[in-house]
């Protein structure tokens, strides 16, 4: 599967970057490379910091401010997207323990602090 992980990043990749590509593919996506991050982490690990900001920033989207505007299809992008923002943390925060390299979450934590109670207190509302 190794040698495959610099196809499928770039395949990945480019669908994030596709306006044409679903958004709900693009949240699985951020999960997916979690999964990637934790099943592959030797290969993956050049690429988890880049991981990292996609998932804050898909993260950071997940948790803005609802209005009561929004209509129930983006309600549930949100809670889709919360979902697979926390489903590839894990992914990544197993690979970087297993790599011994969990300082350089360090920079992240309170960013994603805040993701997360926000998504609870989303999620409870």
């Amino acid at each position: 599967m190794n040698k495959y992980v610099p196809g499928i990043l770039s395949v990945l990749y480019g669908s994030l970057k596709n306006s044409e590509v679903d958004k709900r593919v693009k949240a699985s996506i951020l999960c997916l490379l979690g999964d990637m991050c934790m099943h592959c982490e030797n290969v993956m690990s050049v690429h988890i910091m880049e991981v990292i900001e996609l998932l804050k920033n898909g993260g950071e989207a997940a948790v803005e401010i609802q209005t009561d505007y929004e209509d129930e299809e983006t309600k549930e992008y949100k809670e889709s997207l919360r979902y697979n923002v926390l489903d590839g943390l894990s992914g990544v925060l197993y690979s970087l323990k297993i790599l011994n390299k969990a300082a350089l979450f360090a920079p992240y934590v309170i960013q994603f602090i805040f993701i997360i109670k926000q998504s609870v207190l989303l999620t409870t509302s």
